[in-house]
């Protein structure tokens, strides 16, 4: 029993999870993609973690909150070489959501004008320790306007990572 809550908390501490951020888009969604991208250096365990997350839509109906960032609708899912999810080393405080905004001031995604999202966080933030690993983003949306409210995550490519001490 005692393994059981144990492989249990280690799972919820490993669960890539932040808050959604406004959005609007039509349908189900299906035409927004995700893509994550870095350079291709091994990163420092002890500097700083860069990524580019990068939304995209193939019409014209995607509109997102200015807001978003790796705490606060997107998340970062880890796994280590042998396949299994790995929590960092230490978890990146979650930003609270934030207030609703007036669709003007939405950020329009476009098929020529994806969203680049800039993401820079200490490199414990995201892996436990040294060692390769493949990471991708998930970004949480929602949209107030819809009644009942509509919800969409959208999970990017794998990218492989070297961490080193």
């Amino acid at each position: 029993m005692m393994s059981f809550i144990l492989a249990m908390l280690f799972q919820a501490a490993t669960a890539p999870w932040g808050p959604p951020v406004q959005a609007q888009w039509e349908g189900d969604g299906s035409d927004i993609k995700a893509r994550i991208v870095t350079h291709d250096r091994p990163i420092s365990m002890t500097g700083v973690t860069t990524f580019t997350v990068v939304l995209s839509s193939d019409d014209h109906k995607l509109r997102v909150s200015p807001f978003i960032t790796a705490t606060r609708g997107i998340a970062f899912e880890v796994i280590d070489q042998t396949g299994r999810a790995a929590a960092p080393r230490e978890p990146i405080a979650i930003s609270p959501p934030a207030p609703p905004l007036d669709d003007s001031k939405l950020t329009a995604v476009t098929p020529g004008t994806p969203l680049m999202i800039n993401i820079g966080a200490p490199t414990l933030n995201v892996f436990p320790r040294s060692g390769k690993y493949q990471i991708r983003s998930i970004v949480s949306l929602m949209d107030v306007k819809t009644k009942p409210t509509k919800y969409k995550q959208i999970r990017s490519n794998y990218l492989t990572i070297w961490v080193f001490e």
